[in-house]
C-alpha cells in the first residue's frame, strides 16, 4: 500500500518538476486527499510516506542543482526519480512504512 502512497506523490512531484514548479508535503497531500490510496492506512503513515518522498525530491533538486553549477563534479547528470515496480517482482515492489505510537493501538 504505501509503494502506491509513493508513486502516486512521486508522480505529482515530477510532473510539477517538469512543469518548473517545486512542491511540498501539504500541496501534494491535498491533491491526492480525496483518493482511496490514502485511506487504506492510517492517516500517519500515509503523511510519513508522503515526507519521505519529499525529502527524496529535496535531495535530487539539491543534486541537481549542484550540477548545474558544477558538472565536473559529477559523471552522469542526476537521473530521474524511478517508480517502485508492482506487486509481481517482491523484492522491488515494497516500500518502507514508519509507524509512530500515535498509529499502533492497543487492547486493554
Amino acid at each position: 500500500m504505501t509503494k502506491n502512497i509513493y508513486n502516486a506523490a512521486n508522480y505529482l512531484d515530477c510532473q510539477n518538476f517538469f512543469n518548473g514548479q517545486t512542491t511540498d508535503t501539504t500541496t501534494v497531500y491535498y491533491q491526492i486527499k480525496n483518493s482511496h490510496i490514502l485511506r487504506v492506512l492510517p492517516r500517519q503513515i500515509s503523511q510519513e510516506v508522503l515526507r519521505m518522498v519529499l525529502k527524496v525530491w529535496q535531495s535530487y533538486y539539491s543534486a541537481y542543482r549542484e550540477y548545474k553549477a558544477f558538472p565536473s563534479k559529477f559523471k552522469v547528470r542526476p537521473k530521474n526519480l524511478n517508480y517502485q515496480v508492482s506487486a509481481g517482482d517482491r523484492s522491488n515492489g515494497r516500500y518502507v512504512v514508519i509507524y509512530h505510537n500515535q498509529a499502533l493501538s492497543q487492547k486493554s
